[in-house]
């Protein structure tokens, strides 16, 4: 991740942005394997309200080496932080540079933002027997928040609440197990938490 040189105005509007934007509702289609997902659309439903509440925008391109997708947060005061999505283009063409694009414009925002699709359970109600369905009904916590994203939530809150460059790192240094467990459920909220800590250790480290 990058960032501009001063950061003390854009971690603050972006942590209670991050804190506002919902979920992407699963809203397309795939063809291929008869299943439901958040497109683009909806990913940037998701988190525009709340972007716009705190004074952000975000940019998107594609690197010039045309290796990556740019997923760039701006703040009102000129600020910024950016990280960056592999582009991986299947087909050589402008059908699949467009295709490619738009895959990692979505998760590279999806990233950035915290942003998961909300549960849907459409196709597989369906295909559920009826005293499995009734198990469901009867077990309202499967709808509830996965424990590695509790964990993660849990990690940069407390990360928020220090003021110390050198206590953070001891800090990050016993969250490693934990990390490491966040890792293994989910890549994406992995990388997410570790761009948060490093936004959140280079404003330490600033002001310090």
């Amino acid at each position: 991740m990058q960032t501009s040189d001063q950061t003390d105005k854009i971690i603050p509007a972006f942590i209670k942005a991050e804190h506002a934007a919902g979920s992407a509702k699963k809203t397309a289609t795939n063809p291929h394997f008869k299943s439901k997902y958040a497109d683009l659309e909806a990913v940037v439903d998701a988190c525009m309200d709340a972007l716009k509440t705190n004074e952000l925008a975000i940019w998107q391109s594609v690197s010039e080496d045309g290796q990556r997708m740019i997923t760039r947060l701006y703040h009102s005061s000129g600020q910024w932080m950016e990280g960056y999505t592999p582009l991986i283009i299947a087909k050589n063409d402008m059908q699949g540079l467009g295709s490619a694009s738009t895959y990692a414009r979505r998760y590279g925002l999806m990233a950035a933002l915290g942003i998961a699709p909300e549960d849907d359970d459409d196709g597989n109600a369906a295909s559920k027997s009826a005293p499995q369905a009734q198990t469901k009904q009867a077990a309202p916590k499967a709808a509830e928040e996965p424990a590695h994203v509790k964990d993660a939530k849990d990690i940069l809150a407390k990360a928020h609440a220090i003021t110390d460059p050198d206590e953070l790192a001891a800090f990050l240094d016993g969250c490693t197990p934990r990390l490491d467990k966040i890792k293994d459920a989910s890549e994406a909220t992995y990388n997410h938490v570790n761009k948060q800590l490093d936004a959140i250790d280079a404003a330490l480290r600033i002001t310090a």
